[in-house]
């Protein structure tokens, strides 16, 4: 039988327990790589994610479907939310921008969307 490999992130989160930030699903968090070693996030299943990254920081966004809290009978609570989650991954781009981003060329910007839809409506101008 093999063995089931750890992941990069769970070896780095072993290794330097202080300095990887993993963000909750429902979180937008950024980072200054100057201070910690990683980011990453866990158990996407069907959430979508965003990350900017450079050499210097990131901003990691593990956006759910749907709010934990919302009703079942609330139809548009799931595009509420991820529009609500896309406006602050900008909001942190612009806080961060001279810090983490300063060199566009160094900088990445990556989304996942489970099933398409809204996900990129709040982050139209980075």
């Amino acid at each position: 039988m093999s063995q089931v490999q750890k992941g990069q992130l769970i070896r780095l989160l072993e290794a330097y327990p202080a300095q990887v930030v993993i963000v909750p699903m429902g979180e937008v968090a950024a980072v200054s790589f100057h201070d910690t070693v990683a980011i990453g996030t866990m158990g996407l299943g069907s959430c979508s994610v965003i990350i900017i990254a450079s050499a210097d920081g990131a901003i990691l966004a593990h956006i759910p479907p749907r709010p934990p809290t919302a009703l079942l009978s609330d139809v548009n609570a799931g595009d509420n939310n991820v529009r609500r989650m896309t406006q602050r991954v900008p909001e942190l781009y612009r806080r961060h921008r001279n810090e983490y981003f300063s060199r566009p060329t160094d900088t990445v910007i990556v989304y996942y969307a489970y099933g398409a839809g809204v996900i990129g409506s709040g982050c139209d101008d980075l």
